[in-house]
């Protein structure tokens, strides 16, 4: 498919402007490679950066290094010091996502698009670094804060901003008609505006990836719909193991 088709041309159309979006999956599905597709597509398109904030480790290593060159390209080294970002704790974290919203600091972070890779990365750095055991005890509510964070920047500063998840099976009632949800506190989610299911699917023609959303704040009529979202990926450099 064309690299040239844009999210709004997508059926069912799909905007992710101004928008906090959870894009959730299981293991190997991409997700990764996929927060790096759209932050290419949105730099390209706006000529502005993407601000990325790493807290998964499996992109600290030579993978993450390969993706970061297909996003950033010509970026100097130390202009891309301060749009990746590889932080997994959740204090650090939310202190960058208060320089992002600083009108002090908005010549330096002229972004089009934000993402935080992942909240798995953010959970695993509080459960398991001495050093952050601190925080262990308001987990939930570090996620709640980082979560608002990211939606005002999607609204101030008018770009999608994405946080990445893994999925965790729902204990009782299907959530919004799904037997799992992201991993990570409902209360978290709820300042969510879209949230978005991505699957890995393996076909005759090779593998497909597939969004469903799961939910639309201002658009229920598109909760329900999966979307073929092969083509954003088309680019990005394939590992042979995909990251998680």
């Amino acid at each position: 498919m064309g690299e040239n088709r844009k999210l709004g041309e997508l059926h069912p159309p799909l905007d992710l402007d101004e928008k906090l979006t959870v894009i959730y999956g299981r293991p190997g599905c991409m997700k990764s490679v996929m927060v790096c597709a759209l932050a290419r597509l949105y730099f390209e398109k706006t000529g502005k950066p993407p601000l990325l904030i790493w807290a998964d480790e499996n992109l600290h290593g030579e993978y993450g290094t390969k993706l970061a060159e297909f996003v950033f390209g010509d970026v100097g080294k130390g202009e891309r010091r301060t749009l990746l970002r590889k932080a997994q704790r959740p204090s650090y974290i939310f202190s960058i996502l208060g320089d992002v919203l600083s009108d002090k600091k908005e010549e330096r972070y002229k972004i089009s698009f934000v993402a935080l890779d992942s909240v798995g990365g953010t959970i695993d750095s509080i459960m398991t670094n001495p050093e952050n055991m601190h925080e262990r005890s308001i987990a939930s509510a570090w996620l709640r804060f980082i979560a608002l964070r990211l939606e005002t920047i999607a609204h101030k500063r008018k770009i999608p901003a994405i946080m990445i998840a893994h999925t965790i099976p729902t204990i009782q009632d299907e959530w919004h008609g799904e037997k799992e949800r992201p991993s990570f506190t409902l209360r978290a989610i709820h300042h969510a505006e879209i949230v978005i299911k991505q699957t890995l699917e393996k076909t005759k023609e090779g593998k497909k990836v597939l969004w469903k959303i799961v939910m639309h704040r201002y658009d229920p009529d598109l909760e329900g719909k999966s979307i073929d979202v092969t083509y954003l990926i088309e680019r990005v450099p394939k590992p042979k193991e995909i990251p998680v």
